[in-house]
């Protein structure tokens, strides 16, 4: 995958339904800069990023249809041209070909969806259902309007939401929102999702969860105390990071590798190993003594080196994802034995605000006119 970071600051349009066939019709702001990305039932974006920028003047439409790969015996694969009407892949979506889809109704009016030849599910229903259909949302949800009750019982609508109450299948944000509240009510061109860290992020570390709030045991500061972190992972906000004076130390932590610590009376350090010391070209340095003698130094032990546990190539690719749901994904990091069990410590909405963070790259800050951001 490429690295999201690489690719700057970025914020959220907004998300809207894939529909069964695979179709999806959406407005967009005019005259902005954007890519799409697919996600899973949980948020998460499956595959690399898009990494191609779209733009449409107002008023046009733009049509992706499928993969944008040349066919036949190109080794390996080409892209093919984006932004060349004609000249993309042509649709892998059979559309029905006469006016109904059957085995659906729309619950608003009772009839079935109505649809012209040609027309994909996103099409019928962005004709029934004009405004909901066609106009993206800030939260995340599911409505399984295409399922006949007469035929099987319909997959369980729910919301991930950034404010409002929880309840149900209804998910919502305790820290806050990285959008404003007229956005979640009514979605505008203007409207967008942007997720800085400390102001976003470090406050779920944060939340009163009782034993199992994050810093509790993410920390290294116990009552005054110096404490080894669990898993040497410090969540805790605690200041500017030795390494990195514009990022605070839990960020550093996250995402970059860091030395194994122990306690050596009230004070954490480094686990220390003594080698041989070398000069800038890494040839062995030895004293002015006769015979001479090794230079020897301490450095920190390689082999206990850790790695990060975030990923700015995505939440599906982050072992913290993987630790948070206790499931294998896409990290190429084994998961460990389950210690502490720490599947349901975090809602579905944190999960879903912390994987949309990472799936565009885990930026620190993702709004360049912040006055906080350097």
């Amino acid at each position: 995958g490429r690295n999201g970071r690489r690719l700057g600051m970025k914020e959220i349009l907004g998300y809207s339904e894939i529909q069964p066939d695979g179709s999806v019709r959406v407005k967009v702001p005019a005259n902005i800069a954007f890519y799409f990305e697919i996600l899973d039932k949980d948020a998460r974006r499956i595959g690399p990023i898009h990494g191609n920028w779209l733009q449409v003047n107002a008023g046009d439409t733009l049509q992706c249809n499928g993969c944008h790969r040349h066919p036949g015996g190109n080794s390996p694969p080409l892209p093919l041209p984006h932004g060349r009407a004609g000249a993309d892949a042509a649709s892998i979506n059979i559309a029905p070909v006469s006016g109904f889809y059957t085995n659906t109704q729309d619950p608003a009016s009772g009839s079935p969806y109505l649809a012209n030849t040609g027309d994909t599910m996103a099409d019928a229903l962005s004709r029934t259902l004009a405004v909901p259909a066609l106009t993206p949302s800030v939260s995340v949800e599911y409505s399984d309007v295409w399922t006949d009750p007469a035929v099987r019982t319909p997959d369980t609508d729910f919301s991930y939401l950034y404010s409002g109450t929880s309840g149900g299948n209804v998910y919502s944000l305790t820290t806050p929102s990285p959008t404003t509240a007229e956005c979640e009510t009514q979605w505008r061109a203007i409207c967008r999702i942007v997720i800085n860290y400390i102001e976003h992020i470090q406050p779920i570390w944060e939340v009163d969860r009782g034993a199992n709030t994050c810093i509790s045991c993410h920390t290294t500061d116990n009552a005054g105390v110096a404490v080894v972190p669990s898993a040497q992972l410090d969540l805790a906000e605690t200041g500017p990071s030795d390494e990195q004076i514009l990022q605070i130390e839990s960020y550093r932590e996250l995402f970059f590798n860091d030395n194994f610590q122990q306690l050596n009376g009230n004070a954490l350090q480094d686990v220390l190993i003594q080698v041989q010391a070398t000069d800038d070209n890494g040839n062995l340095l030895f004293d002015n003594s006769d015979p001479p003698q090794p230079i020897f130094e301490f450095i920190p032990d390689p082999s206990l080196r850790l790695l990060p546990s975030m990923s700015a190539n995505g939440a599906r690719a982050s072992y913290f994802m993987e630790k948070m749901t206790e499931t294998e994904l896409n990290a190429r990091r084994a998961l460990s034995p389950v210690t502490v069990n720490h599947a349901s410590m975090l809602t579905p909405a944190e999960l879903r605000l912390i994987a949309e963070w990472l799936d565009i790259g885990g930026q620190y800050f993702n709004n360049p006119f912040d006055p906080a951001a350097p």
